[in-house]
């Protein structure tokens, strides 16, 4: 054999002829796989029986230990132990479980109770304040007041905090420069817009430059 390939002779006879014993004796005699409980099929299955109702607690280990082929695996004096612990662990989840689901269900209650004797807020576009400061804008109020001073004029302002009132003087300021812009350009591009009739010529000038046009014609 250490003939029949020149890559064999690339070693030396007696380690290639330990080596081969080693080899043969290896695949005679295959060493099997020692399983781990902790990552087996075995240990899925028996969690999933007990979270689905299938096993229960105070059930025999020997009933049990003969209910899958898979369980079997194991001796049974390993396996009724590694039983008993997972069962005492899925029980203090579903310990834990409910009383995290009791506490919520009693924080809900109390926020739900907030929420319904809690007065119901009225929202700016609905409130007298909105119409007040827009009133106060177009009067030009915002000019001559600072915004706290403007804030504390009203009760109506005082319903909401000084930053959102602050934030709606000036979207109403720039609501009201955004309609004179309008205006203006509504105005530009009129047939005849104000102030420009009076400035308009009259029939004399008229007369004029058509003659001055017929002139050099």
């Amino acid at each position: 054999m250490f003939d029949m390939r020149p890559e064999y002779k690339l070693y030396k006879f007696n380690n290639f002829k330990t080596n081969l014993k080693n080899l043969l004796e290896a695949c005679k005699n295959p060493k099997k796989a020692k399983l781990k409980w902790a990552t087996s099929l075995a240990r899925h299955l028996l969690k999933e029986d007990i979270i689905n109702g299938r096993i229960k607690d105070g059930m025999d280990p020997t009933e049990v230990y003969q209910g899958r082929p898979e369980f079997q695996q194991f001796p049974f004096k390993n396996f009724k132990t590694n039983f008993e612990n997972l069962m005492q662990n899925i029980l203090l989840q579903f310990d834990r479980l409910q009383s995290d689901c009791d506490a919520f269900g009693h924080d809900l209650a109390i926020i739900e109770e907030i929420r319904r004797d809690a007065p119901v807020a009225t929202p700016w576009h609905k409130s007298e304040a909105r119409k007040l400061l827009r009133r106060d804008v177009e009067g030009g109020k915002h000019h001559q007041l600072w915004p706290i001073e403007m804030y504390q004029s009203e009760a109506a302002y005082r319903e909401f905090s000084l930053e959102v009132f602050r934030n709606h003087i000036y979207q109403e300021r720039d609501r009201l420069e955004r309609k004179e812009h309008r205006f203006k350009k509504k105005q530009e591009r009129s047939r005849h817009p104000a102030g420009i009739i009076s400035q308009a010529p009259t029939r004399s000038e008229k007369e004029k430059r058509r003659k001055r046009t017929a002139k050099k014609n």
